[in-house]
């Protein structure tokens, strides 16, 4: 499907990458669209894409399950050993990202909202469910695979003129 993004979140490894070329190992090789926490209206279904309105506020997430490693196979996706993201510089060719004007996603990574639902509220409800689907609420949770995104503070801001906001720790 076709998102036009109205909202998108800056997250560490976003600033990592642009201030610093990357982060850990990570680096940026080839010029890259920042940004892997959107959301925005539906412009467009391909084929088949059953479930969603022209026109509706998604959230989209930012990661896609390899599908044969271990925890994809357990029924554990949000631990996927070989997880591809949005914006991301760990795979070649890079991942390109949100901040952009459009995006094309997998329709099962984009989960509609509500009517009327601010989209950067929309975003980070999203977002908030992916973490505690994780179980990365908890700084000591030993299911979790990463750094808590709860210890930094994701900025949303708006492209289409609405409210914008900001999480800090919860």
């Amino acid at each position: 499907m076709l998102v036009r993004i109205a909202n998108g979140g800056i997250c560490g490894s976003d600033l990592h990458c642009y201030n610093h070329g990357g982060f850990g190992p990570v680096r940026v090789r080839e010029p890259m669209i920042l940004d892997h926490e959107i959301s925005g209206h539906v412009a467009a279904l391909g084929a088949g894409v059953v479930g969603v309105q022209l026109g509706a506020m998604v959230a989209v997430s930012p990661s896609s399950p390899c599908g044969p490693c271990g925890f994809c196979r357990s029924g554990e996706p949000i631990h996927c050993s070989d997880m591809c993201f949005l914006g991301s510089a760990k795979r070649t060719p890079l991942v390109q990202g949100g901040f952009a004007d459009y995006i094309v996603c997998d329709a099962a990574n984009a989960v509609a909202m509500a009517a009327g639902v601010d989209a950067a509220i929309g975003l980070l409800l999203l977002l908030s469910a992916r973490l505690a689907r994780a179980k990365w609420w908890s700084p000591t949770s030993s299911t979790s695979r990463s750094p808590s995104p709860l210890r930094s503070a994701p900025t949303i801001r708006s492209t289409s003129g609405g409210r914008a906001g900001c999480a800090g720790r919860l």
